[in-house]
């Protein structure tokens, strides 16, 4: 022990003065969402708060520019908002679909969620303020907050009310809109319309009256409500009609389109429609400068305090409307929110695969801080989606479609489209074959490079395909050759050039070409199912490690194979495994079904699990990772948005590497409250010393970041060490101890 705190004290002698370097990121979480997708609107004084399928937006009347974007990361329970309301002590209100309703607190900024727990569905379609109700129509009915004195909610002076459904006389549990006047609640639903007197009791069914078109509504399915004077208007699937006080009137709002918003705005009925904004003027309905707007799909109308008049566009953001004609305003960010898949290519860019409500497809770049849209326009056919993407040696980004066989795009490994290179193939060029209802639907669902430069297409439904770009040489292998299965969707190869290939049912293949993949004659193929202890369930991803491991992810949960034997991972059974990845330490990142991302280390035990909850994930279900070894950033493709992690895991450069921390110094007076220590080995330890050799500290990972370590400048008394210079000792198996040296200055 002497002699090592002599090396030590020796060591800081000859160190170099301190630098101070800026780490920002390490082991934070960031979310990437499509905000232009827009639900609804409210305005306070010169914001809008606009809430979006990507989080929630904030933008500046009189500066025209948007100012923040809140997400999970931020505190927001789920991405997909969908409704909003501002209370009378300015707190935001926003209900969301998949995760109940979240609370932003003024002016503390503080978040709160509501979820079934508290009496409110997760699935939250629309909020409607009345004094001192808040309406909140979910998928499961309806449920109410009622304030009592305490508008902070402190104590238990708030009281939410139990749902009323179909069981207490309204036509469909699915609530899409409310209306309210001094007496009476509407309700809007997708089986028609009901009202009460508020006065009620609303759990007695006798107590609402319901109406439907049998009685006059152009449909059932009743999305916007609104009262204007002395009539009740509904905005529905096919158009509108409003009551009378007697019966239902049909409203002569373009008959057959959707009326997705109806608000009283300055005592004027606005409606934005399927087919652009309205406003009913004299009892007829105006369309608003429609030729100006970028899309006629406008969900949402909205006035500012000065009567500016905005309104949301379903996927073009928001749009002002300036005398005859509307501005548009849309934000930075991906295509779409459903990522199916991603990949990072040499220069750091973000290449990711995402799809529509309506399974149609484009693929998002993301580089120096800006999304990049390639599509059918750029040359790239990506039909139901791209299922995967791989980015081969000379830098070139290989997509392959469900529908449109493989693309190629050769960038030049620049951010500039004019000297991109677009090369296609599918059943007119290449040995991929179609679907057999469609010869001209080619499904490719994941493409692998071997060690000799051919490439490998799981070609569903048909087989799989290999293509030697050097030679034009194409060959193909199905069910004939020993192929387990027709419907192939995952491949891996091994170091020695065998070839996995995971099936939707009965296992998966292993096929060793021999070093010869075009001559079938010395063709050896194995066939691995329930028989031999692993699965006839979907294969959706292999991965090989170093060594003889191949790991493989199916909706049983994910499965090792050491060369001999399968086994099922105890820690991983009871969820789908739908990706899997190494990163710089050879750690195994699995992406799951519903449990978020676990990551085990090259043996197989877990190191750390991720989740909505637990983490910043904007997702539970994981369709792709990959993993980017420069910097340790790890990257996560979800139905809801794309997730970013700064792992700090990145390849270690030998044993004399030095220690990375930061901010060094550490200053207090700055607000400086931890050092963080990122980019250790596995298993780390810290050790801080005086330079007189007195040990203060020792310090080890939190359980959720198995590679940072952060230190609060307290010794293990819990008090906080004075001003000076502290020698810091890394200790990690396999490696010998780092020196290196940390300033605090109080």
């Amino acid at each position: 022990m002497h002699r090592l705190f002599l090396f030590f004290v020796l060591f800081v002698l000859s160190l170099n003065s301190l630098g101070v370097e800026v780490y920002s990121q390490i082991g934070t979480w960031k979310t990437y969402t499509n905000t232009n997708h827009i639900n609804d609107i409210v305005s306070r004084g010169d914001t809008l708060w606009v809430a979006t399928s990507g989080g929630l937006v904030t933008f500046d009347v009189q500066k025209k520019d948007f100012i923040n974007t809140y997400t999970n990361v931020d505190g927001l329970i789920h991405v997909n908002v969908t409704s909003i309301v501002i209370d009378r002590k300015g707190h935001v209100w926003l209900g969301t679909d998949g995760g109940g309703i979240s609370k932003w607190r003024r002016p503390s900024e503080i978040w709160r969620t509501y979820t079934e727990f508290d009496g409110v569905a997760l699935h939250v379609r629309t909020l409607w303020l009345d004094g001192p109700i808040l309406w909140v129509g979910t998928d499961e009915g309806i449920a109410f907050f009622q304030w009592g004195w305490d508008w902070e909610e402190r104590d238990t002076s708030y009281v939410w009310k139990e749902n009323y459904d179909t069981r207490n006389g309204l036509p469909s549990h699915i609530i899409n809109a409310f209306a309210t006047n001094s007496t009476t609640v509407w309700v809007g639903t997708d089986g028609g319309v009901s009202s009460a007197l508020k006065s009620s009791n609303l759990k007695d069914p006798s107590s609402w009256t319901s109406y439907t078109v049998d009685d006059g509504l152009p449909s059932s399915k009743v999305i916007a409500l609104a009262i204007c004077g002395s009539h009740v208007w509904v905005g529905t699937d096919r158009g509108a009609s409003f009551f009378n006080g007697e019966q239902w009137i049909e409203g002569g709002l373009i008959e057959g389109n959707n009326v997705n918003a109806l608000r009283v705005l300055a005592d004027t009925l606005w409606a934005g429609t399927s087919a652009g904004v309205y406003k009913l003027v004299n009892d007829q309905w105006i369309a608003v400068a429609q030729q100006s707007l970028p899309s006629q799909d406008v969900r949402v109308v909205s006035r500012t305090n000065n009567g500016v008049i905005f309104c949301g566009i379903w996927a073009m953001g928001l749009a002002e409307l300036d005398g005859s004609s509307w501005i548009q305003f849309s934000t930075e960010g991906p295509w779409k929110n459903n990522f199916l898949s991603v990949i990072v290519d040499q220069m750091g860019f973000v290449w990711s695969s995402v799809r529509s409500d309506r399974f149609t497809g484009k693929i998002s770049r993301f580089a120096d801080g800006l999304w990049t849209v390639f599509d059918e326009e750029d040359g790239i056919e990506s039909a139901n989606g791209t299922m995967d993407i791989m980015v081969d040696p000379q830098g070139r980004k290989w997509f392959a479609t469900w529908g449109e066989g493989v693309s190629v795009l050769d960038d030049k490994g620049t951010l500039d489209k004019e000297d991109d290179n677009l090369t296609v193939y599918n059943t007119s060029n290449s040995g991929i074959h179609g679907i057999p209802d469609d010869p001209n639907f080619e499904v490719v669902t994941a493409i692998k490079e071997d060690n000799q430069g051919n490439l490998w297409f799981s070609n569903y439904f048909f087989g799989v395909v290999v293509y030697s770009p050097q030679d034009s040489l194409w060959e193909f292998f199905t069910t004939s050759d020993g192929l387990v299965d027709w419907f192939v969707l995952s491949l891996a190869i091994e170091d020695k050039g065998q070839i996995w290939i995971g099936a939707e049912q009965n296992g998966v293949s292993l096929f060793d070409h021999g070093g010869t993949p075009f001559q079938k004659v010395d063709d050896v193929w194995k066939t691995f199912d329930a028989e031999n202890n692993f699965t006839n369930s979907t294969v959706n991803s292999i991965e090989s490690v170093e060594g003889d491991t191949i790991w493989f992810g199916t909706n049983e949960g994910l499965f090792e194979y050491d060369g001999e034997l399968f086994q099922r991972n105890p820690v991983i059974q009871n969820t789908g495994v739908l990706s899997l990845t190494r990163d710089a330490r050879g750690h195994i990142w699995v992406g799951t079904s519903d449990q978020g991302v676990y990551v085990l280390d090259r043996s197989g035990n877990l190191r750390v699990h991720y989740d909505s909850e637990n983490s910043g994930l904007v997702n539970n279900t994981v369709n792709d990772i990959d993993v980017n070894e420069q910097t340790g950033e790890v990257w996560m493709a979800t139905p809801l948005g794309l997730s970013r992690y700064d792992s700090g895991v990145v390849k270690l450069k030998g044993e004399e590497e030095k220690i990375n921390f930061f901010p060094n110094p550490f200053l207090p007076s700055q607000g400086h409250t931890k050092v963080t220590f990122f980019q250790l080995p596995d298993d780390p330890m810290l050790r801080i010393y005086t330079v007189s050799g007195e040990m203060i500290a020792e310090l080890y990972p939190q359980p959720d970041s198995p590679n940072l370590i952060f230190w609060n400048a307290e010794n293990q008394s819990g008090e906080k060490v004075g001003s000076g210079i502290y020698v810091v000792m890394l200790i990690a198996p396999g490696i010998d101890p780092r020196i290196g040296k940390l300033a605090i200055v109080r």
